[in-house]
């Protein structure tokens, strides 16, 4: 069975083309239009990870990080940050999130960090 995974970016290029990447790798992939549309699907369905684009440092993030992994300890997350913030990086884990990398982000360092989440998950 293949890992479900759901995509929420507002770079849709960059989101589709992850897509792309990802179903020819053997992944099942989901979107979501923004991170309240994604919590939604995350308690209406078994998911196995997300991936979030988030613009800045926002606590509505980590909240949102927090509330997934209370409901669905399974779900690893990644988040993909509008800039490098050690300070928000250690948040986002510490929220619960398996990774935080900065964009743009290479599609290939992406897919490795995804299959390393799974393994863990």
């Amino acid at each position: 069975m293949a890992f479900s995974l759901l995509l929420v970016d507002e770079d849709i290029q960059f989101q589709t083309a992850l897509a792309r990447r990802l179903t020819a790798a053997g992944f099942s992939v989901q979107f979501a239009e923004d991170i309240k549309d994604a919590m939604a699907k995350v308690e209406a369905r078994e998911l196995d990870l997300l991936v979030a684009g988030v613009a800045g440092e926002d606590n509505e993030i980590l909240e949102a990080v927090r509330q997934m992994k209370a409901a669905r300890p399974a779900l690893e997350i990644i988040l993909l940050c509008g800039r490098s913030s050690l300070a928000f990086s250690m948040k986002s884990m510490r929220a619960g999130a398996f990774d935080c990398l900065v964009k743009p982000t290479d599609i290939e360092q992406l897919i490795t960090r995804i299959k390393e989440a799974l393994k863990t998950g």
